[in-house]
């Protein structure tokens, strides 16, 4: 009988020998690909705290090797997600057959969705929506298929964070964040990283602020929350409140934290 591969040996073989250059990428791309399952459930966790999740419709856009909604599928909610490359979702079925779940898994575009509008009452968008050319599609598109206040969440590297000036969390590569995008690609293949920079689209905190406002959608900062709170344990707090605040939100939010986590709400349609 033919052994059947598992989802690290699919992924191996189908993604790892695009991951170039560097052991220390390769061991934290696979150990960050299979705690997926893990982050999702933190994430459920998460969202809990702001809406009710049973018996709504889940979308996890750009969802790679499938650990997030695996996790939902866990749970029993309701999921679609999709990814742009085939390998993906095979990986994906995989892990979810070990996992003894299915997925509702297509091929598509975050830029163009296959859905009709308000089809989804949660939108998941964790680790995308820097590698796209058209990203303001993307958040169009989210607008589109999200139910009035229906709910995202969404990642971002910050550009301007010391932390990925000094080391990008891609390549692991220094003042990659600051260059052009041609120069950014010779830099990725003089380090033997890859034929071209992924990493296309780094916003400043307040564009992304901007082109998700625009679009109808208010995004809050779950990482300032959590900064705030971990202010609030120490005596400062009680005594330079509104200083602590003010650092959190325009200092260690825009400038230092090196990755944003927001959770948006779609309070109107955009004009």
């Amino acid at each position: 009988m033919a052994h059947k591969k598992t989802a690290q040996e699919l992924w191996k073989e189908l993604i790892a020998p695009k991951v170039l250059g560097s052991y220390r990428l390769y061991e934290l791309y696979v150990k960050y690909t299979f705690m997926g399952i893990q982050r999702g459930q933190w994430l459920i966790d998460t969202l809990k705290r702001f809406k009710q999740l049973k018996g709504k419709r889940v979308l996890d856009v750009g969802s790679g090797s499938g650990g997030i909604s695996i996790a939902f599928a866990k749970n029993d909610l309701e999921t679609v997600n999709f990814d742009t490359a085939r390998k993906y979702t095979i990986v994906s079925q995989r892990w979810a057959e070990e996992n003894g779940v299915k997925l509702n898994q297509m091929l598509a575009s975050g830029e163009e969705m296959p859905f009709k509008d308000k089809s989804f009452d949660v939108v998941i968008c964790s680790d995308v929506i820097e590698h796209l050319e058209r990203p303001e599609n993307l958040v169009k598109e989210i607008s589109r298929i999200l139910q009035k206040d229906g709910m995202l969440y969404i990642t971002c590297p910050n550009k301007m964070s010391p932390r990925h000036i000094w080391e990008d969390s891609h390549y692991f590569l220094p003042l990659i964040v600051l260059l052009p995008r041609k120069l950014a690609d010779i830099y990725v293949r003089a380090t033997n990283r890859g034929k071209r920079t992924e990493v296309i689209f780094l916003p400043t905190y307040s564009k992304l602020i901007k082109m998700f406002k625009k679009a109808g959608i208010k995004l809050y900062s779950f990482e300032l929350e959590n900064k705030i709170n971990e202010f609030k344990k120490s005596s400062l707090y009680e005594k330079l409140s509104g200083l602590v605040n003010f650092y959190s939100k325009h200092v260690y939010l825009k400038w230092i934290s090196p990755f944003w986590i927001f959770i948006g709400r779609k309070n109107k349609d955009p004009q």
